[in-house]
């Protein structure tokens, strides 16, 4: 299933087939998976660009809450998950990369000198 932003994807961990849809859109992003067979709900997060903490203090309390298997972040949550990963705990099921590495291809320049490092060919 394909989950559009803002949203993220919370998987149960006593049935793996059942996702939870964290939509802090819901008249926009609600649709993405409000058809499908493996939703159980849709849980309102406030807006991650206009309350980050807000919106990471959800999803620590839905991943603390021990029933979370796994939570799959879509587009800018990605970043927001990096950059308040001690926000969230340790443990936390979330697999994104470090902000250094998100800083590391989200300006020009460094993307630049890390494609040259890759050996990446790129426009001049």
């Amino acid at each position: 299933m394909t989950v559009s932003s803002p949203s993220a994807v919370r998987v149960s961990a006593s049935e793996v087939s059942i996702i939870e849809l964290v939509v802090s859109e819901p008249s926009r992003c609600g649709r993405s998976g409000q058809f499908s067979r493996w939703r159980r709900r849709s849980i309102p997060v406030p807006l991650p660009s206009l309350d980050p903490l807000g919106y990471l203090a959800v999803v620590r309390r839905l991943i603390t809450s021990g029933d979370c298997q796994a939570v799959l972040a879509t587009h800018e949550q990605a970043w927001l998950f990096a950059a308040g990963r001690s926000l969230l705990p340790q443990d936390a099921p979330i697999v994104v990369a470090s902000i250094e590495a998100f800083d590391r291809v989200a300006g020009k320049v460094d993307f630049a000198t890390l494609l040259d490092e890759l050996h990446v060919p790129q426009p001049e």
